[in-house]
């Protein structure tokens, strides 16, 4: 299937014993050496240009596997602190659950439900990325999950609750977080009156507000 993109964007054949490089015009016979070598330049650069592109194709399928082996890795490697206590090792286990997007819980891979649980439990020791990351979800800025699914969520936003976004992106800012003053900044700007009242009264003891993605949205 890709052999088969590439011949036909790059080597293909304008007559039956020539081929045309498509950038430059040029026209060379058919097997010589400097067709051979264009065809490699030219596939290098293509396979590079569709790793980027493509969503469902072999390439995007091979990306995913990929991520999906990292996530799962940072997954091993932080279990034990995470559950231990350490709030940046509960930060990583989040953030490799993170996220499916419109919500879709109890997927083998990307869960909202376990993603946030880590980083509630993260937050709730003034974790400011773990708050500035909750911000970002319950503001309806789902991005991880693959790159489909980065794309996905620009056209199509997860669910939101700005009055809990707000809240969690008025605590990272108050850390300094990177990001946090631009993203506090958007959603106040966003917020209704009501829904900004409502994260200054769960900022007054934000500790017990709801933080995990069934508390915030059932």
């Amino acid at each position: 299937m890709l052999r088969a993109e590439i011949d036909y964007l790059l080597c293909y054949a304008a007559r039956s014993d020539r081929l045309t490089d498509p950038f430059r015009g040029r026209r060379w016979p058919k097997g010589s050496l400097l067709v051979r070598r264009f065809c490699r330049t030219r596939t290098a650069i293509t396979i590079i240009v569709l790793a980027g592109l493509s969503l469902s194709g072999c390439i995007g399928l091979a990306l995913q596997g990929a991520k999906m082996a990292k996530d799962a890795g940072e997954r091993s490697a932080n279990q034990d602190k995470a559950q231990a206590g350490d709030p940046k090792a509960q930060y990583d286990m989040g953030m490799s659950w993170c996220c499916q997007i419109g919500g879709v819980v109890g997927a083998p891979v990307y869960d909202n439900e376990k993603a946030t649980d880590w980083l509630c439990k993260a937050a709730r020791q003034d974790y400011g990325p773990a708050q500035l990351a909750l911000a970002r979800i319950y503001s309806g800025r789902v991005r991880k999950g693959g790159l489909k699914q980065m794309i996905v969520s620009r056209v199509a936003p997860g669910p939101k609750n700005l009055a809990s976004a707000l809240m969690w992106a008025n605590l990272a800012k108050s850390h300094g977080v990177r990001g946090a003053a631009d993203l506090q900044a958007e959603i106040e700007k966003t917020a209704t009156p009501a829904e900004r009242a409502e994260a200054k009264r769960l900022g007054s003891d934000w500790r017990a507000a709801s933080c995990t993605w069934r508390q915030v949205f059932d």
